[in-house]
């Protein structure tokens, strides 16, 4: 609290990170310090698994500005795709890239409660894509439920700005909708984008990753356990029940 005023930075949802040049997903732990918001990062990608609420995933554009991320987003298959925002760089380029936001609840295992998985980077942005046609094509979402995904592994891309891991998630099973994801509503007209800006609280504290050393651009294979799977990513399973008070 400063000047009498609640600090109301805990309202923030906490979220989940996919790192594409590590290859790894970790999840963010902000504390309260007293004088700042401190992070830690913790790798969960050898157990990660959560319920992802695809009927109400967010795709538009977004901007990591020097002051905090700004979206321009819609609810997809409810609103109409907002235009990219027209803002340049001084090189000229846009500064609004294409991106998702999407709601999750985590499994008990890997620490529980509900975050937001965002990412602007190519390899995710598909890769979600992906595992959204399989979650449209699958007859449990017309029972309203929704899939419980795993990172299966991390496909190797080397590019011109060096390497970054591809995720292939697998969906495992299907619950009905956690009670701790609540269906979404964001109060913004139909035809109108909705705007976030800075949707996480800047941190002041250090920030500590519980992780493995970065991986060589000369490795042939992911970081461990990720192993690269020959062939093509595998579909997701026949439905399997699992129990909706695992996640969240």
């Amino acid at each position: 609290m400063a000047f009498g005023i609640p600090d109301r930075a805990g309202d923030f949802l906490p979220i989940v990170k996919y790192n594409a040049k590590a290859g790894r997903i970790y999840r963010s732990d902000r504390t309260n310090t007293g004088s700042g918001w401190e992070v830690n990062d913790v790798d969960i990608s050898q157990i990660f698994s959560g319920v992802f609420d695809f009927e109400n995933i967010h795709v538009g554009w977004a901007y990591f500005s020097p002051t905090g991320p700004q979206w321009v987003m819609s609810i997809y298959g409810k609103e109409p795709l907002p235009p990219q925002p027209e803002e340049r760089g001084e090189d000229g380029k846009l500064l609004f890239k294409q991106a998702f936001k999407v709601q999750l609840a985590l499994s008990k295992a890997c620490g529980g409660g509900v975050r937001e998985l965002a990412g602007t980077a190519v390899s995710i942005v598909q890769s979600i894509d992906a595992l959204y046609q399989q979650y449209v094509a699958s007859p449990e979402r017309t029972k309203g439920r929704l899939p419980v995904v795993k990172l299966a592994s991390v496909t190797p891309e080397k590019g011109s700005y060096g390497t970054n891991y591809r995720p292939v998630w697998e969906i495992t099973s299907w619950v009905d909708r956690p009670e701790s994801l609540q269906t979404h509503t964001n109060g913004a007209a139909a035809d109108e984008p909705t705007v976030f800006q800075n949707s996480v609280p800047p941190a002041t504290g250090k920030k500590t990753v519980e992780a493995p050393a970065p991986w060589s651009d000369d490795d042939d294979e992911p970081p461990p356990p990720m192993k690269k799977k020959s062939g093509v990513a595998s579909q997701f399973k026949a439905s399997v029940d699992a129990d909706a008070e695992d996640f969240g």
